[in-house]
């Protein structure tokens, strides 16, 4: 996961990383660089990128701006069951509503990668 917000640094994740259970290293992103690079704009885009560097999922985590219907979209729990099983991603994009995690399946091989 990388942190892009402001004030986002290795020590602050780090803590915060070591409060949660994500199973998943957490990459601060001081400045907002990768998150420009991404086109990330609000908080809650999201990209999935897959082990050979290829960008799967790009956008909202779902359809739904305030968490009031049960029936919202899923996105990005959608592109992420897909990626994971290894199938074609239902939507490749999907509209961001909120406020930038990037999610990446075997970050850090693939940040070396990508041109920023």
């Amino acid at each position: 996961m990388v942190d892009s917000e402001v004030g986002a640094s290795n020590e602050r994740d780090a803590s915060f990383e070591s409060e949660q259970t994500f199973g998943f290293p957490m990459l601060a992103d001081a400045g907002g660089k990768l998150a420009r690079a991404m086109g990330a704009e609000l908080a809650t885009f999201s990209v999935i990128v897959d082990r050979a560097g290829n960008v799967r999922y790009a956008g909202g985590i779902d359809d739904d701006r305030s968490h009031l219907r049960e029936e919202a979209t899923p996105y990005l729990k959608d592109a992420l069951d897909d990626v994971l099983a290894e199938r074609a991603v239902r939507r490749s994009e999907g509209k961001a509503l909120g406020g930038v995690w990037l999610v990446f399946r075997s970050a850090m091989p693939v940040l070396g990668d990508l041109r920023l």
